[in-house]
């Protein structure tokens, strides 16, 4: 599995996750995994998929980084 690992303000949050929906809509992406932290001021969000060209299509949307399946 690939992951993608961002670093968000919790203000970005709501615009952000829609912005997300849509354009997996869009290109049909199924995330397998999602996962969503605070740590201090900052959120962390993981997005997990199956194949690795969704999850850098993903990264290079959202300029998240590629992970490796761990937890953030």
């Amino acid at each position: 599995m690939s992951t993608v690992e961002m670093k968000l303000q919790p203000s970005e949050l709501p615009g952000t996750m829609a912005e997300m929906r849509i354009w997996l809509d869009q290109h049909r992406f199924e995330p397998a995994v999602f996962s969503c932290r605070g740590k201090g001021a900052d959120v962390f969000v993981r997005v997990g998929f199956q194949a690795a060209e969704e999850a850098r299509a993903f990264a290079d949307r959202f300029t998240g980084r590629i992970g490796v399946g761990a937890a953030i």
